[in-house]
């Protein structure tokens, strides 16, 4: 791979626990392919105490943008509007409750990347 696009790692959070969260946070945080934004939209705007331990998960990770919906949206609409404020190349989706091996997303760049060139 020669280059190292962006990817816009989608994420939408509802009402799950701050133990759980962290450790799906983390594995993405802690992905090999580091040119990453992790766009995490709060569903939840009646649950503050949740907001403000994810506000203070990823704060001092500039890769990371947390959003709070006005409403509640429901995960359609709520990655929607994430995938609106995307500035990656490539979109990658994550669930709430998912975890993601260290080399997801560089395995998925390079295949995308491999995939491109054969097109082109």
């Amino acid at each position: 791979m020669n280059e190292n696009p962006l990817v816009s790692v989608i994420m939408s959070v509802y009402n799950e626990k701050t133990e759980e969260i962290s450790y799906v946070i983390n594995s993405i945080l802690n992905q090999t392919y580091a040119n990453i934004e992790f766009i995490i939209m709060y569903d939840n705007p009646n649950n503050l105490e949740l907001f403000h331990e994810l506000t203070e998960m990823v704060q001092d990770d500039e890769r990371c943008r947390l959003l709070k919906n006005k409403e509640n949206l429901g995960p359609a609409k709520s990655l929607n509007r994430g995938l609106k404020s995307a500035k990656g190349k490539y979109i990658a989706r994550m669930d709430a409750d998912d975890y993601s091996f260290p080399e997801r997303i560089y395995k998925q760049v390079e295949y995308m990347e491999k995939i491109l060139i054969l097109i082109f």
